[in-house]
């Protein structure tokens, strides 16, 4: 792209001069503050990077209105499949009219051809971000945010789109003026539509055996599509009682050393009722007991639909703690977590380990499943084996959602270790020299105040985008910024039987 630092217009890659003031264009990869897009979008700053794009905060220069713009990435732009989902995004986004949806007001391309969407500015923090700092949050409040994202997926499954990759990075809270909180569900990239849905032709359809989603959230018949069941809403509302039970304990109910472990949980093993493995929250068993309903492996034994899950959770607003509640230990010291104790739903299936600070690999994963568990299995492990770090991947302020800029917070690191930039350091290249699939990948790491940019070369597009999910897992990593090419590989690729993309 071309930008005109006079008149601040920008222009396809083959201008030289501005055509308004004559001025000699400049050559810039990514948007800038005071570009103008399509004449209408200044672009004041960058918010984060995702999977598939970029998101800025910008000014609607005739309405004065903040806006919240995501543009593909320049490396997407000739992947038909990643536009078809980008628009497809937009587009069902679109058509979701309800105030728990981040709102879409526009999809356009920037002058050099790449498409971007242009969503409602929310001004507040991603539900991630606010775990991070109160782990385990009150029940009233958990209950009240998970009510709302139920009221947003009704909306959705009514119209026969189903989101799928429901977690904490894709929900907003918006503070009101009364005090309350509005959640926004976002992110609809990876959401499938159902027989029936009008905008159905316009949508790229997931592949038979695709596995879509994110492991520590995902259904167990999402995440084993070879057992035959096509998904429904129920399969969102497992996700969101995944992200209920984190809300109210501070921990996720699986954890594992690798994605598939995880996954395999999910399959086989039930939690012990979160009032039972964290007795110093003080969960009452009729909100527990929700939880498990929310989290049968047996999709009939859920809730029959999200607007059904909602009003269960309202039933049971009346006296919850508006606080956190943790019992209080000898000398009045906080109770630790308690570790959870696995009940299994099969002969021999591992119990589940207690749960530890901070959370696995969250990457989207797209897999080819052949049909069997094993297959799936060794798919799921060919990704990596990154053990769970206190550190994780900033999750995107905007656009996929949008947010103001906030500061982010400090992580102590261990007394002895290194500190700042260089303990990330250490700590990305620490995982990414430690994967056999990236050996014939050369990969530069630098760091920036927690912001990782990743250059160099990978054989292929799998093996650079395990590189990002690896970097984005690394202690106090808050963005992970993406310049790595893709080369033909020397050798044969280590992930041929594998593919992942943003």
């Amino acid at each position: 792209m071309k930008y005109c630092e006079t008149c601040r217009s920008s222009y396809p890659g083959d201008f030289t001069t501005c055509p308004k003031d004559q001025s000699t264009l400049r050559s810039i990869t990514e948007l800038i503050p005071g570009l103008v897009l399509r004449d209408k979008y200044e672009i004041l700053e960058r918010l984060g990077v995702g999977g598939m794009g970029t998101v800025y905060k910008a000014r609607h220069v005739a309405f004065g209105e903040m806006r919240a713009i995501k543009v593909i990435d320049s490396h997407l732009i000739h992947d038909d499949e990643s536009l078809a989902r980008f628009r497809g995004e937009a587009v069902l986004a679109r058509k979701l009219l309800h105030p728990n949806v981040v709102r879409v007001e526009d999809l356009d391309r920037t002058e050099d051809g790449r498409p971007f969407i242009v969503m409602e500015y929310v001004v507040g923090r991603s539900l991630r971000d606010i775990l991070r700092t109160e782990p385990g949050l009150a029940q009233a409040r958990a209950v009240d945010i998970v009510a709302q994202a139920c009221s947003a997926l009704a909306a959705a499954h009514a119209l026969g789109i189903l989101h799928r990759d429901v977690k904490p990075e894709n929900m907003m809270l918006a503070p009101q003026p009364d005090g309350g909180e509005l959640v926004k569900v976002l992110d609809f990239g990876l959401a499938k539509v159902l027989e029936g849905f009008e905008g159905a032709g316009q949508q790229v359809s997931t592949q038979t055996g695709m596995v879509v989603g994110t492991p520590e959230y995902i259904s167990p018949e999402q995440a084993v599509p070879a057992q035959g069941l096509e998904l429904d809403g129920r399969s969102d509302l497992y996700s969101l009682g995944v992200v209920l039970y984190e809300l109210l304990t501070g921990h996720l109910p699986f954890v594992a050393d690798t994605p598939m472990g995880v996954v395999l949980q999910h399959l086989q093993t039930s939690p012990e009722p979160p009032h039972q493995a964290y007795p110093d929250r003080g969960i009452p068993p009729a909100l527990s007991a929700l939880v498990m309903k929310v989290l049968e492996k047996d999709r009939e034994a859920r809730f029959a639909s999200a607007d059904e899950m909602r009003q269960a959770l309202l039933a049971l607003t009346h006296g919850l703690p508006t606080a956190p509640t943790v019992v209080a230990g000898p000398a009045g010291a906080p109770l630790a977590a308690t570790s959870v104790s696995a009940r299994t739903t099969s002969p021999g299936a591992p119990a589940a380990p207690a749960p530890v600070g901070g959370h696995a690999l969250r990457s989207r994963l797209w897999l080819q499943a052949a049909g069997l568990l094993a297959i799936v299995a060794a798919l799921w492990v060919g990704l990596g084996r990154s053990a769970p770090s206190p550190g994780r991947r900033e999750p995107i302020p905007s656009g996929d959602h949008a947010t103001s800029a906030e500061q982010r917070p400090a992580i102590a690191p261990a007394t002895g270790e290194r500190t700042g930039d260089d303990a990330v350091l250490a700590d990305v290249r620490r995982l990414i020299d430690g994967s056999s699939a990236l050996r014939d990948a050369r990969i530069e790491i630098a760091v920036a105040n927690g912001i990782v940019t990743l250059s160099g070369e990978a054989p292929t597009t799998t093996a650079r985008d395990l590189a990002i999910s690896l970097a984005g897992t690394a202690h106090g990593v808050t963005e992970v910024f993406n310049m790595v090419e893709v080369t033909p590989p020397v050798t044969a690729a280590p992930l041929a039987a594998a593919s992942a993309r943003p």
